[in-house]
């Protein structure tokens, strides 16, 4: 499992790692990265959720994707539409 996991996303974490290395990425850089990241992992969890929630599906058995990308949407666009609003109310 590790093998392929390693296999599968071994050239992303090289893209990234290089890309951070020419970029040389100050303090506030850093913490906006790490901000998206945490962003994106809570809207990944309100996704699924939301999938747990709202739809009775299961997922694995029947191949209707609509309604799953539908939610999955959805929570993307609040998450970011709320990360804008709270970004703007800061400044």
């Amino acid at each position: 499992m590790n093998k392929d996991f390693i296999m599968r996303n071994g050239i992303w974490v090289l893209l990234i790692s290089f890309a951070l290395y020419l970029l040389k990425p100050a303090l506030a850089e850093q913490n906006t990265i790490f901000f998206i990241v945490a962003m994106e992992a809570i809207a990944l969890a309100l996704s699924s959720i939301a999938l747990f929630a709202y739809s009775k599906i299961n997922f694995t058995e029947n191949q209707n994707n609509s309604n799953m990308g539908l939610i999955f949407l959805g929570v993307h666009l609040s998450v970011g539409l709320g990360v804008v609003g709270i970004y703007i109310m800061q400044i």
